[in-house]
């Protein structure tokens, strides 16, 4: 549920999606742990330039990277 509390469903690409429908659900999770997570911020950071990995930093630039693409930037 976002804020306004209506589901939101949105389609993938096709790309993605046909990754996803590939792999076995039960054998292996879909995405990495938290622990992977927090690694991959600490480890990109000083490669950044950045002090503090910010919150939605990954959400933002897959969000400006598919405007782009559908907008033919």
């Amino acid at each position: 549920m976002g804020k306004t509390r209506h589901r939101r469903v949105i389609r993938l690409e096709d790309r993605p999606a046909a990754l996803l429908a590939a792999l076995p659900l039960k054998t292996c999770p879909v995405s990495p742990s938290l622990m992977s997570l927090r690694r991959f911020r600490r480890e990109c950071r000083p490669a950044l330039g950045l002090e503090r990995f910010p919150k939605d930093l990954l959400r933002h630039t897959a969000a400006s990277y598919l405007l782009a693409l559908h907008q033919g930037w």
